[in-house]
């Protein structure tokens, strides 16, 4: 018996369908790798932000005078 055209389309759409959530599937999957990412990224950056405050907070552990580097002469 031959498929009818409402049955090509149906089984078409069908596959169609099947194929969209599998793309979806796939996209969500991405979605929470790469956001467990941003997080783990956001948490370094934060922990940075925080470590530079700190160390700008500190008072200088090092001379403020200037010596010059002699220069030879040519």
């Amino acid at each position: 018996m031959a498929a009818t055209p409402d049955t090509a389309q149906h089984r078409r759409h069908s596959e169609e369908l099947s194929e969209l959530r599998r793309k979806l599937r796939t996209s969500q999957t991405e979605r929470r790798r790469l956001q467990t990412h941003l997080d783990a990224a956001a948490s370094v950056i934060a922990i940075l932000v925080a470590e530079n405050t700190a160390l700008r907070e500190q008072p200088a552990q090092h001379s403020t005078v200037i010596v010059p580097i002699p220069r030879p002469s040519i």
